[in-house]
């Protein structure tokens, strides 16, 4: 709002390289404001089919293909998106499996925690994603070198909550996270978070899997 309101009120001053920055500004504020609108929604949806039993039992008839690959998209995009190409690993296979999940439900998961790894650590800092199947379970981690969680911020972990806002002056209410357990959870999946202040952290979970064969 402070970059739109100078935009109206200094039409004389303002030069061309400071109208584009505001600008730049703008459109930031408006990604940010989308994201947290998004993400309240997904939350309230999630919340609402895990007191529904059958709406619960609906969401496991849907499936995900060759869940490796679009996992290695994903962060090949966040990479892009960061300017990171350097700083990610990816180790493992998992071909020709499903997991009994929704595209779009596991495209969340994904997204959220590859973007909290970069968006939680420094350019130069490796993030590694490790992924692996057996006959049953899709597996995948992820860990990077950021700036890490005490036990206590891990165990209280909830909706609402975006641990230590005024230190590091992230934007949004951290839903991210917890949307990407219960979606895992919702789907008899299982997650889990181990961290170190200053440190890094590392998400594992797991899903339910089948071979495509």
């Amino acid at each position: 709002i402070g970059s739109a309101k100078y935009l109206t009120t200094n039409t004389d001053d303002i030069t061309k390289d400071e109208i584009i920055e505001l600008g730049n500004d703008i459109i930031h504020s408006a990604q940010r404001l989308m994201k947290i609108t998004e993400n309240f929604l997904v939350f309230i949806r999630i919340e609402s089919f895990a007191s529904n039993p059958e709406k619960r039992r609906r969401l496991r008839e849907a499936r995900t293909d060759e869940p490796a690959a679009m996992l290695v998209d994903i962060a090949s995009l966040l990479a892009a998106k960061y300017e990171r190409y350097d700083d990610i690993d990816i180790e493992g296979i998992a071909e020709n499996i499903y997991i009994e999940i929704a595209t779009d439900s596991f495209h969340k998961i994904i997204d959220e925690l590859i973007d909290n790894a970069f968006k939680f650590s420094e350019k130069g800092k490796k993030i590694k994603i490790t992924i692996a199947a057996n006959d049953d379970k899709f597996y995948a981690s992820i860990s990077d070198q950021g700036r890490g969680m005490t036990q206590d911020q891990i165990e209280n972990i909830g909706a609402y909550r975006q641990f230590e806002r005024q230190i590091y002056e992230q934007q949004g209410v951290g839903l991210g996270l917890i949307i990407a357990k219960r979606l895992v959870e919702l789907h008899d999946g299982e997650f889990s978070i181990t961290s170190e202040v200053g440190v890094g952290t590392n998400v594992t979970f797991t899903l339910p899997a089948k071979s495509c064969e």
